[in-house]
Protein backbone atom coordinates (compact mmCIF):
# COMPACT_ATOMS: atom_id res chain seq x y z
CA UNK A 1 0.00 0.00 0.00
CA UNK A 2 2.69 2.46 1.04
CA UNK A 3 4.64 1.71 -2.40
CA UNK A 4 1.84 2.54 -4.66
CA UNK A 5 1.88 6.35 -3.46
CA UNK A 6 4.40 8.94 -4.08
CA UNK A 7 5.94 10.24 -0.51
CA UNK A 8 4.52 13.47 0.87
CA UNK A 9 4.45 15.56 3.89
CA UNK A 10 2.13 18.38 5.19
CA UNK A 11 3.19 21.03 7.34
CA UNK A 12 0.36 21.98 10.60
CA UNK A 13 -2.23 23.79 8.48
CA UNK A 14 -2.00 20.65 5.73
CA UNK A 15 -0.22 22.22 3.06
CA UNK A 16 2.15 20.61 1.22
CA UNK A 17 5.87 20.81 1.76
CA UNK A 18 8.74 19.03 -0.89
CA UNK A 19 10.12 15.99 -0.01
CA UNK A 20 13.55 16.16 -1.03
CA UNK A 21 15.14 12.55 0.03
CA UNK A 22 18.43 13.57 -0.70
CA UNK A 23 18.22 16.49 2.31
CA UNK A 24 16.27 14.39 4.39
CA UNK A 25 18.40 12.54 6.23
CA UNK A 26 20.39 16.10 7.26
CA UNK A 27 17.13 18.61 7.39
CA UNK A 28 14.77 16.24 9.06
CA UNK A 29 14.51 14.25 12.12
CA UNK A 30 12.34 11.33 12.71
CA UNK A 31 10.03 11.83 15.66
CA UNK A 32 6.71 10.29 16.69
CA UNK A 33 3.99 10.36 13.84
CA UNK A 34 6.48 12.84 11.78
CA UNK A 35 9.56 14.70 11.01
CA UNK A 36 10.97 17.32 13.22
CA UNK A 37 12.70 20.67 10.86
CA UNK A 38 13.30 23.13 13.31
CA UNK A 39 17.29 23.33 12.71
CA UNK A 40 18.72 23.57 16.58
CA UNK A 41 16.82 20.33 17.30
CA UNK A 42 17.96 18.68 14.00
CA UNK A 43 21.57 19.93 14.76
CA UNK A 44 21.58 18.51 18.19
CA UNK A 45 19.95 14.82 16.92
CA UNK A 46 16.41 15.46 18.38
CA UNK A 47 17.74 16.42 22.17
CA UNK A 48 16.84 20.17 22.03
CA UNK A 49 12.99 20.26 21.72
CA UNK A 50 11.58 23.83 22.93
CA UNK A 51 8.38 22.23 23.20
CA UNK A 52 9.48 18.66 25.17
CA UNK A 53 8.28 16.93 22.25
CA UNK A 54 4.50 18.66 21.70
CA UNK A 55 5.30 17.74 18.08
CA UNK A 56 1.86 18.20 17.68
CA UNK A 57 2.04 21.88 18.45
CA UNK A 58 4.94 22.79 16.43
CA UNK A 59 5.24 24.54 13.26
CA UNK A 60 8.55 22.89 12.83
CA UNK A 61 6.36 19.66 12.35
CA UNK A 62 5.71 17.95 9.18
CA UNK A 63 3.07 14.77 9.05
CA UNK A 64 2.50 12.46 6.25
CA UNK A 65 -0.51 11.92 5.49
CA UNK A 66 -0.87 8.42 6.41
CA UNK A 67 0.13 9.39 9.72
CA UNK A 68 -3.69 10.02 10.23
CA UNK A 69 -5.19 7.04 12.43
CA UNK A 70 -1.46 7.46 14.22
CA UNK A 71 -2.49 11.22 14.86
CA UNK A 72 -6.35 10.67 15.89
CA UNK A 73 -4.76 7.90 18.67
CA UNK A 74 -2.69 10.82 19.82
CA UNK A 75 -5.52 13.36 20.36
CA UNK A 76 -7.64 10.51 22.58
CA UNK A 77 -4.45 9.80 24.72
CA UNK A 78 -4.16 13.75 25.32
CA UNK A 79 -8.30 13.82 25.82
CA UNK A 80 -7.60 11.31 28.54
CA UNK A 81 -4.79 13.00 29.91
CA UNK A 82 -6.95 15.74 30.12
CA UNK A 83 -9.81 13.90 31.90
CA UNK A 84 -7.07 12.75 34.54
CA UNK A 85 -6.22 15.96 35.05
CA UNK A 86 -9.63 17.73 36.21
CA UNK A 87 -10.21 14.48 38.22
CA UNK A 88 -7.31 15.38 40.07
CA UNK A 89 -7.84 18.95 40.24
CA UNK A 90 -4.86 20.11 38.61
CA UNK A 91 -4.18 24.03 38.10
CA UNK A 92 -6.31 25.11 34.80
CA UNK A 93 -2.71 26.09 32.78
CA UNK A 94 -2.48 22.40 32.29
CA UNK A 95 -5.91 21.88 31.17
CA UNK A 96 -5.76 24.71 28.82
CA UNK A 97 -2.30 22.78 27.66
CA UNK A 98 -3.87 19.46 26.97
CA UNK A 99 -6.94 21.44 25.37
CA UNK A 100 -4.81 22.94 22.87
CA UNK A 101 -2.93 19.94 22.23
CA UNK A 102 -6.12 18.68 21.28
CA UNK A 103 -7.40 21.43 19.01
CA UNK A 104 -3.97 21.21 17.83
CA UNK A 105 -4.33 17.24 16.71
CA UNK A 106 -8.07 18.06 15.09
CA UNK A 107 -6.30 21.20 13.16
CA UNK A 108 -3.82 18.42 11.37
CA UNK A 109 -6.53 16.01 11.28
CA UNK A 110 -8.75 18.92 9.28
CA UNK A 111 -5.81 19.23 7.21
CA UNK A 112 -4.54 15.87 6.50
CA UNK A 113 -8.65 15.17 5.47
CA UNK A 114 -8.50 18.71 3.17
CA UNK A 115 -5.40 17.84 1.62
CA UNK A 116 -6.61 14.15 0.26
CA UNK A 117 -9.64 15.59 -0.96
CA UNK A 118 -7.87 17.85 -2.87
CA UNK A 119 -6.11 14.98 -4.59
CA UNK A 120 -7.20 13.19 -8.33
CA UNK A 121 -9.38 10.44 -7.72
CA UNK A 122 -6.62 7.75 -8.10
CA UNK A 123 -4.25 9.10 -5.80
CA UNK A 124 -7.23 9.70 -3.43
CA UNK A 125 -8.26 6.19 -3.71
CA UNK A 126 -4.80 4.92 -2.84
CA UNK A 127 -4.14 6.61 0.07
CA UNK A 128 -7.53 6.38 1.12
CA UNK A 129 -6.86 2.26 0.82
CA UNK A 130 -3.84 2.71 3.04
CA UNK A 131 -5.50 4.54 5.48
CA UNK A 132 -7.56 2.22 6.14
CA UNK A 133 -4.55 -0.94 5.95
CA UNK A 134 -2.77 1.40 8.20
CA UNK A 135 -5.57 1.68 10.43
CA UNK A 136 -6.50 -2.08 10.85
CA UNK A 137 -2.59 -3.09 11.15
CA UNK A 138 -2.26 -0.21 14.02
CA UNK A 139 -5.76 -1.49 15.54
CA UNK A 140 -4.28 -5.51 15.70
CA UNK A 141 -1.28 -4.39 16.60
CA UNK A 142 -2.13 -2.08 19.65
CA UNK A 143 -5.01 -4.95 20.76
CA UNK A 144 -4.58 -6.91 24.14
CA UNK A 145 -3.25 -10.23 23.50
CA UNK A 146 -5.79 -13.60 24.28
CA UNK A 147 -4.76 -14.51 27.91
CA UNK A 148 -2.04 -17.51 27.60
CA UNK A 149 -3.07 -18.50 31.48
CA UNK A 150 -5.96 -21.06 31.90
CA UNK A 151 -8.38 -20.27 34.36
CA UNK A 152 -9.34 -23.19 37.05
Amino acid sequence: ALEAIRPRRLDLRGQPVVVDRERDGFAKIAVSLGHCSEPQNVMSGGQSCVLDHACESCPFFLVDPLERDGIEAKRHHLSVKKERALVIQASRHMIEHYESRIDDCTRIIEGIDAYVEKLDPVEKTAIKDALTKMSEIRRRASAPEPSTYVRC
